[in-house]
């Protein structure tokens, strides 16, 4: 791996480890434009892999530590059908992804990123006003 890069991804590494351990994981909508505008990668699918190959661990011990401090509130059966499900529909739409073109995969991750975040505005409006 080239030094620049390498001092790239260690730097969004920082921006979005420190934003997870605020308000939860980021992902998505901080690490992957950042890949772009910081000039990792121009393939949208290479900045997905790269993302979800390095949430995976971190969020695998959150979530059995999660679990554990917590786990009268829910039982370990919900989080593995889960796990299940997004994994099967997340192979299934990464082999149906190369048939998309990249304008349109941006297009859909802003427009999702666009309603989750009104949600959140919304939610957090009506739960603290």
């Amino acid at each position: 791996m080239q030094q620049e890069k390498a001092e790239k991804i260690i730097v969004i590494a920082i921006i979005a480890g420190t934003l997870a351990g605020l308000v939860g994981s980021p992902g998505f909508a901080v690490i992957v434009p950042l890949m772009f505008m910081m000039g990792v990668t121009e393939n949208f699918n290479v900045a997905l892999g790269i993302f979800f190959m390095g949430i995976v661990l971190p969020d695998l011990i959150s979530s059995i530590m999660y679990y554990y401090k917590n786990a009268t509130k829910f039982d370990l059966e919900q989080p593995l059908l889960f796990t299940v499900v997004f994994t099967v529909m997340s192979a299934i739409s990464i082999y149906f992804s190369e048939y998309f073109h990249t304008n349109h995969k941006f297009f859909l991750a802003g427009t999702l990123q666009l309603f989750i975040g009104m949600w959140y505005i919304l939610y957090g409006y009506h739960k603290f006003s």
